[in-house]
């Protein structure tokens, strides 16, 4: 059991780095708001004095998946029960990330 949990918290580092690139990549397209390639969505957030939120949900979501993928590799059980409310940390940190890279027109 314990082997299949670091597995398993192993998975989830990798599905939310996964996720976190992909908000970047998100956050440095075009907003389809404006003319095409006038403005991106980072810039978008930065006119709204966001980015310091944005910037600080891609922290929290960077600081948790290492923080997993270092319970992964640890010899104790300790660490891997946080994995679950670590992941729904990010989680939550990424969806307000994207909110906010999304709304404000």
């Amino acid at each position: 059991m314990i082997a299949n949990m670091r597995y398993l918290t192993g998975a989830l580092a990798v599905f939310l780095a996964i996720a976190l690139a992909g908000l970047v990549r998100y956050a440095a397209g075009e907003d389809t708001y404006y003319s095409p390639g006038d403005v991106s969505r980072w810039e978008h957030a930065d006119r709204w004095g966001k980015t310091p939120v944005v910037v600080a949900a891609m922290a929290i979501s960077a600081a948790t998946i290492l923080g997993l993928l270092i319970s992964t590799f640890s010899p104790g059980a300790r660490l891997r029960r946080l994995a679950l409310p670590a992941t729904a940390l990010s989680c939550v940190t990424l969806v307000a990330a994207w909110v906010v890279l999304t709304a404000g027109h």
